[in-house]
């Protein structure tokens, strides 16, 4: 007789360390992904936008995942996962604090807060299937069932805190640039520590 299949758990999966790192990171940028939406909306209010502009803020970050989706998948295939994410981190960075910092000079405008949300989007959409394509590499076989458990769980509960996080922010700080500013440190935080760590995406035994 064979031996018996092992007793998996949905929290197996953070028993291997490369996963934890990687989970941590995806974590972090989707709860990013959704303090930058809402603030963006905010602060699309804040400056007078019409409704529609108001309503294309929130519609932009999706129309990129819509039109990057595919192409964002073919990326991870093409090209070394880590370099990705480390790029799209950096990038989703880059347009946030830049979207704070333009908040503060008083520059922005409803539509340029429409372009950097879309932008952002862009990122957010590249970093997806990169993240998710590391799985197998990260923990044995019979473990990924829990690794992509772990991983959904990490969106909706991003969903849920994101949100929560940028609207507390907003109602202490009463700016939205500050959120905005704020949300560039994680990112640069989580590339650093990824590009620091080039062993992280190591290939687990199966």
């Amino acid at each position: 007789m064979g031996e018996p299949p092992p007793n998996i758990s949905t929290w197996s999966a953070l028993s291997y360390p490369p996963f934890r790192l990687m989970w941590a990171i995806s974590f972090v940028a989707f709860i990013g992904a959704s303090i930058q939406s809402t603030a963006a909306a905010w602060l699309s209010v804040h400056v007078r936008g019409s409704a529609m502009e108001v309503a294309l803020v929130q519609s932009s970050m999706y129309f990129s995942m819509l039109v990057m989706a595919l192409p964002a998948g073919m990326l991870a295939d093409m090209f070394e996962r880590r370099h990705i994410i480390v790029t799209a981190l950096a990038f989703m960075s880059i347009v946030a604090t830049g979207m704070g910092l333009l908040a503060i000079s008083g520059s922005i405008s409803p539509s340029l807060i429409i372009i950097l949300t879309l932008l952002f989007g862009v990122g957010a959409t590249v970093i997806t299937p990169a993240l998710q394509a590391t799985l197998p590499d990260l923990v044995p076989r019979e473990h990924i069932s829990s690794a992509v458990t772990l991983n959904s769980m990490a969106v909706s509960s991003a969903r849920t805190i994101g949100p929560g996080i940028a609207g507390l922010a907003i109602s202490v700080l009463l700016r939205a640039h500050k959120p905005l500013l704020t949300l560039g440190i994680p990112f640069k935080r989580a590339s650093v520590t990824l590009t620091s760590s080039p062993g992280c995406l190591v290939r687990t035994t199966v």
